[in-house]
């Protein structure tokens, strides 16, 4: 099955302009079928579509922010305590806020464990140039044998 969220919204630009048509000229194909089965032509359908099942959309984004929140995948174990947050924030309207305050309150999250000792250290790691010894010490933007005057 191909994206039918992408196909929906395929009249936005990459930078979130609408379009009316292909850069090229050709028409935009909005149409799309969901998986359960309901037909989407654009945003406003989509909007509805997400809309008559919120349930739905909530279990899909509180197992994202899981995801995110215990730096990984979500289990079949995972599943009931997604279920518990899910109906948690059906009472409040499925409120993101009820949303995040499930996960953060939720067993998996509070008893995550990092694979680090503690006390120890994780690598930067982001690529860093080194700078010559000269730029470090002085601050210049010449290294210090470019400073040297040489006498004749």
């Amino acid at each position: 099955m191909i994206d039918p969220p992408g196909f929906a919204l395929e009249r936005f630009n990459p930078v979130g302009q609408w379009r009316e048509a292909m850069p090229d000229g050709a028409s935009i194909d909005t149409g799309g079928v969901m998986a359960d089965g309901s037909k989407v032509d654009g945003p406003a359908a989509l909007r509805q579509a997400i809309l008559s099942r919120p349930d739905a959309f909530a279990t899909v984004l509180t197992e994202r922010m899981l995801t995110y929140a215990l730096g990984r995948g979500v289990e079949p174990s995972d599943m009931p305590v997604v279920r518990k947050i899910v109906k948690q924030a059906a009472r409040s309207g499925y409120r993101f806020e009820s949303i995040i305050t499930g996960i953060v309150e939720s067993a998996p999250f509070q008893m995550r464990t990092t694979l680090e000792s503690p006390g120890t250290e994780t690598p930067n790691r982001v690529a860093r140039e080194e700078r010559p010894t000269a730029f470090r010490q002085t601050g210049n933007a010449t290294p210090r044998s470019a400073d040297r005057t040489q006498q004749p």
